[in-house]
């Protein structure tokens, strides 16, 4: 689960890839943060490689990462 904030869409936001999960998904970081994003966006990882930065732009989607929950064991029902 992320959150959509429309002020962080900005073209002058550049971000660091920390891993490329397929075309069009990646992971990355702002900066020097260590929040981290989920980028969505047509071709956004194609070609790329972990340490390159991204440009925002406004047809990408941005999430911000938050942590997990434990929610325990699946039951077999």
């Amino acid at each position: 689960a992320g959150d959509w904030s429309s002020d962080v869409c900005s073209s002058d936001l550049m971000f660091r890839i920390t891993k490329v999960l397929n075309h069009n998904t990646v992971l990355a970081v702002k900066d020097k943060s260590t929040q981290e994003y989920l980028i969505v966006g047509k071709g956004i990882g194609f070609g790329k490689k972990v340490t390159q930065t991204v440009e925002m732009s406004p047809e990408y989607s941005l999430y911000a990462v938050s942590q997990t929950r434990d929610r325990g064991l699946a039951k077999d029902e």
